[in-house]
């Protein structure tokens, strides 16, 4: 008996217990339920040699599993110490049991089910900016009146995957929904990154055309198609356009046809040249003025160069026929550019269904049998002009896709 006597005092030499209800282990002053202090002098002095500390029940995850019916309501709070994860399993109340570290007995919010809830360090926690890793259940960041930013420097990226997504999924990676969204709109930014929906259509631009017919006295030069204030031409804001443009057309002597014996002028009608319609940013006419620096759909077109709208055979005599084409222009420039129409008759592309009998002119060239004007004498050559009509000129924004 005297020997369990002294065995007990030992047991709770330390320990003090208050009339309070409180316990203090080392301390004759608990300031809480339980309060563990080193051992000290009377004067706050460290007197333990050993280590100090706090040790929680020390479990591998194997126990803890083998004691999930066990744990219910009651113990929530419960603090543990799981020292092994390579057995038992991060099922139900475990699935957040994934490594060894303290834990801490909770109750799901969600769905009030037991939840073990790892209790992080500073340099241990892990989430979404620092780890690799996946949620455990889906989350909803509600922002309220807060903003939420997300910077980068350097070659920093900011992407969204869905690696499984199909076409067939009813849910789509990306959804971003501030209240101005609606069938059919587009995010459009401005120039500090801000975004807004807006509804998409497409701009389109047209172009002015010529009032009236204008003569041409040679060929082997470029002409503007119009003159003065009437100069064919379209003004397109910075971008990348499609300019798409046609008119019907004819072309003859500068006398009349009455001049001309009809029987042997009548193969004329297959006899001409080839005219290239084109646009250019200057207003110059002549041979070496042929195209001054058009940017056109990611190519520069130096000076010199053709980039034709559409090229047509010209008939020598009053045959009406039409033309008609597209071509990209890149106005890379901040501001609103005006090209011009230009035209270019080149002597070497002559074409005849006869030639004996016609030769195709131009300027002072010979004259085929039959006609009586003097050479040199000009054409009359009405593109865009007044007197023939089915001409158009506009031109539509491309998305500037890179």
């Amino acid at each position: 008996m005297k020997k369990s006597i002294i065995a007990l005092g030992i047991l709770f030499t330390g320990i003090t217990y208050a009339q309070t209800g409180v316990v203090g282990i080392n301390t004759d002053a608990p300031k809480t339920t339980l309060d563990v202090s080193a051992k000290r002098d009377a004067s706050g002095t460290l007197t333990d040699t050993g280590a100090v500390g706090l040790i929680a029940p020390r479990l591998t995850r194997e126990e803890v599993t083998a004691k999930e019916a066990i744990y219910t309501e009651a113990q929530i709070g419960t603090i543990i110490y799981v020292k092994d994860t390579s057995a038992g399993d991060a099922n139900g109340s475990r699935k957040y049991m994934i490594t060894p570290g303290y834990f801490v007995l909770t109750k799901n919010v969600t769905d009030g089910s037991l939840l073990w809830e790892k209790i992080f360090t500073a340099s241990g926690y892990q989430n979404v900016y620092k780890n690799d890793n996946e949620i455990a259940d889906t989350r909803t960041v509600t922002q309220a009146d807060k903003s939420l930013t997300f910077r980068s420097s350097g070659d920093g990226k900011v992407i969204m995957e869905n690696t499984t997504a199909t076409a067939t999924s009813q849910v789509t990676p990306l959804r971003i929904v501030d209240g101005g969204q609606a069938e059919g709109k587009a995010l459009f930014s401005d120039a500090d990154g801000v975004a807004t929906w807006k509804t998409f259509a497409p701009k389109s631009v047209v172009g002015k055309v010529a009032a009236a017919a204008r003569s041409y006295d040679a060929a082997d030069k470029v002409w503007l198609v119009g003159s003065g204030a009437t100069i064919t031409s379209i003004t397109l804001p910075p971008g990348k356009w499609l300019v798409i443009a046609g008119t019907t057309f004819n072309i003859r002597f500068g006398d009349t046809k009455a001049n001309v014996g009809s029987a042997t002028f009548a193969n004329s009608y297959d006899s001409g040249y080839i005219a290239e319609f084109f646009l250019s940013d200057d207003q110059s006419e002549g041979a070496t003025s042929i195209q001054a620096n058009i940017t056109q759909d990611a190519e520069t077109l130096a000076s010199g160069d053709k980039k034709s709208l559409f090229s047509v055979p010209v008939p020598i005599w009053s045959s009406t026929n039409y033309g008609f084409g597209q071509q990209v222009i890149h106005n890379t420039t901040t501001a609103d550019k005006t090209y011009y129409m230009k035209m270019f008759i080149d002597s070497t592309s002559k074409y005849q269904s006869n030639p004996a009998t016609v030769v195709p002119i131009i300027g002072s060239e010979a004259r085929p049998t039959g006609d009586t004007s003097t050479p040199g004498q000009v054409y009359v050559f009405q593109p865009f002009g007044s007197t023939v009509g089915e001409k158009v000129l506009y031109a539509i924004k491309m998305a500037d896709v890179k």
